[in-house]
């Protein structure tokens, strides 16, 4: 299974995402690709200060992560592409070669809602999004393991 985290700029939200779900399902002992892009990411950036911070808090380290730009060649090898808003879900679409492989990760974990970017917040703000991501990644995880 190869899995995608899609968010706005690649350096807050689908890095944690990709970070977390990578421990999580090692952890389960799941054989899961998993990485991450964003949709206007400025390619090579580092992940944010603070995502690094939100990271570290949980032990993990997003120091080697370098942003990538959602390109059809990422998505065509996903089987499930995860995105962090419904607005970023409909532009990973256009792309897609499988539009119904491309869902928001509230979605696939069965809620429905957005999830906020970090971005320019404090560190609060950055926990508060890495627990979220944590809660529903765990949630992921076990409809992955079915």
């Amino acid at each position: 299974m190869n899995v995608l985290f899609v968010c706005a700029g690649n350096t807050c939200r689908s890095p944690m995402a990709e970070a977390i779900a990578r421990d999580i399902l090692k952890k389960r002992r799941l054989t899961v690709e998993v990485s991450s892009a964003g949709m206007a990411a400025l390619p090579g950036s580092p992940a944010s200060a603070g995502a690094l911070m939100a990271m570290a808090s949980l032990g993990l380290d997003l120091s080697g992560h370098r942003s990538r730009r959602l390109e059809r060649s990422l998505l065509e090898p996903a089987d499930i592409v995860l995105t962090m808003t419904e607005d970023l879900k409909r532009l990973a679409q256009t792309q897609a070669p499988n539009k119904d492989k491309v869902c928001t990760l509230r979605e696939y974990a069965g809620e429905t809602g957005d999830i906020p970017d970090p971005y320019g917040g404090g560190d609060a703000t950055y926990l508060a999004c890495a627990s979220e991501l944590l809660r529903l990644i765990e949630i992921a995880a076990e409809r992955m393991s079915i």
